[in-house]
């Protein structure tokens, strides 16, 4: 394989070199700073050195991975020496891959100088286990307060990419409380894939970037934030803020908090759009899906945060198992969402704080509107399930059960829905509630429960509520409280029994 390399006479003596005479470089070592080489079957003479740059070790710049050394330093070096090429330039040679072959690499943090990374374990490690056998690779975090373990140097005006992270374990037990394992800001066209965590604080954070991907992911008692997604603030044209946040899809995520339920699975707010979730799992955090939007972020709410897509999502045991405001074209399809009986007020609940309003013609309106809910399981809320207060929704074809679960005098008789203003900056108009199985469980009933199917408080209006399915409801089917008022609000209760 090396006889190009040397491109003269060699003689040997039992096997052994005598006095080579080399092109370029030494054979002591086998430096290759100068050393070329003709792998088998190849067609060009390549300097040693660029073929080495291409794939690298970490253990060939000191990474002891014995679970006691510091190798934050070593494993810098590697991403270093593969960022060295020419990136912004011909002949474009920068990036490449990192390997981390089985071991525990203690790091505390590291940054990506260019484009184009690969860093691979041998495999995700056996980290959430009893004994903490750590098996593949493994990264022992010491990450510092407000800092992230991995992260790239670029800033907003850069908006790099091509990052891609995949096939290792992390133990976050000595990490700092506000530190993170991942951060992917500014990114564009970076993937995370097939990691288990254990006892991580904060797990991936994105503010700004683009088209970035979560998959394969366990986190197993985190303590923080598992997944945020944010943007902004803008001012100007949305189409070009470049702080603008704009599709992160995850897939196959699945988190369990520490006892404690102070945590938040997804935190999704400011400018940012297109969040993508498909088949993940939340257990025992305060929030599941939190969404927020504040009054920085300017252009009346637009975009903030919008077009949120969850496919067969699943929080259970969680305080508020989604939590919305100020949000924009938020939808659901399936999923099981499970609160915490009486310490869940609700289990959804949607409202408005800085962008409230109802649309009106020729008005800018608010942004906040326009929220769907395509089938599902939503039960075990100590007051109303679901509490809908903004306008243009959809609720359909879902399923509701044990309500109402802290009205022990069976006095109140809170409904499975409730649509209403309270708590909200805007008055919910223009709604459909249709085709839903009301007030009971599959398998076995709790008892004594009194629950009502669905409330729409005084000044609701235009919203149509029918064949829903309410015969289990021993507080009530469907309620609308503007007949109390003396005012027709247009609404429409048709064929619910």
């Amino acid at each position: 394989m090396w006889g190009a390399a040397f491109q003269s006479k060699a003689d040997a003596t039992g096997g052994i070199l005598e006095a080579p005479t080399i092109q370029g470089g030494t054979a002591s070592g086998l430096v290759a700073s100068a050393a070329m080489a003709l792998p088998t079957n190849a067609t060009t003479l390549r300097l040693l050195s660029d073929k080495f740059r291409e794939i690298v070790s970490v253990r060939d710049f000191g990474a002891a991975g014995d679970g006691v050394a510091d190798d934050t330093q070593a494993i810098q070096a590697a991403i270093n020496a593969i960022c060295s090429g020419s990136g912004g330039a011909p002949p474009y040679g920068s990036g490449g891959k990192i390997t981390m072959p089985p071991g525990v690499f203690r790091i505390s943090a590291v940054t990506f100088p260019c484009n184009g990374v690969v860093l691979e374990g041998a495999n995700n490690g056996n980290v959430n286990s009893g004994s903490l056998d750590y098996r593949g690779t493994v990264i022992h975090l010491t990450t510092p307060a407000n800092t992230a373990a991995f992260a790239p140097s670029m800033v907003a005006a850069d908006y790099g990419g091509g990052i891609r992270i995949a096939h290792l374990g992390v133990d976050g037990t000595d990490m700092a409380a506000s530190a993170t394992v991942f951060d992917f800001s500014w990114l564009q066209h970076s993937t995370l894939s097939d990691i288990v965590a254990y006892h991580v604080t904060n797990f991936f954070r994105e503010i700004g970037g683009a088209q970035n991907l979560i998959e394969d992911v366990e986190l197993f008692g985190f303590s923080g934030t598992g997944i945020e997604f944010g943007g902004g603030p803008c001012t100007g044209n949305l189409a070009s803020c470049n702080t603008r946040g704009d599709l992160l899809r995850v897939t196959r995520v699945n988190m369990n908090s520490l006892p404690g339920y102070t945590s938040t699975c997804y935190a999704y707010h400011g400018l940012a759009q297109s969040l993508d979730v498909t088949t993940s799992t939340c257990e025992s955090a305060a929030f599941g899906i939190n969404a927020w939007c504040d009054t920085t972020a300017g252009n009346n709410g637009e975009a903030c945060p919008a077009f949120a897509r969850f496919y067969d999502v699943e929080a259970e045991d969680c305080t508020t198992c989604v939590n919305l405001s100020d949000t924009q074209d938020a939808e659901f399809f399936g999923g099981y969402f499970l609160g915490r009986g009486v310490n869940s007020t609700h289990v959804v609940n949607v409202f408005s704080t800085n962008y409230g309003g109802n649309p009106a013609s020729g008005a800018a309106g608010s942004y906040a509107q326009a929220i769907r809910f395509h089938g599902g399981r939503f039960g075990n809320a100590g007051g109303s399930i679901m509490n809908m207060g903004v306008s243009q929704f959809v609720i359909e074809g879902a399923q509701f059960f044990s309500g109402n679960l802290s009205d022990t005098e069976r006095s109140v008789g809170a409904p499975n829905i409730e649509v209403t203003g309270t708590g909200s900056a805007t008055t919910p108009v223009q709604g459909i509630i249709a085709n839903n199985l009301m007030c009971v469980a599959s398998g076995e009933q709790p008892v004594g429960l009194y629950q009502s199917g669905v409330w729409l408080d005084a000044n609701v209006n235009h919203v149509k509520v029918h064949d829903n399915e309410v015969s289990a409801c021993t507080a009530g089917g469907v309620s609308d409280k503007s007949s109390l008022t003396g005012s027709s609000n247009n609404n429409d209760l048709h064929d619910n029994g």
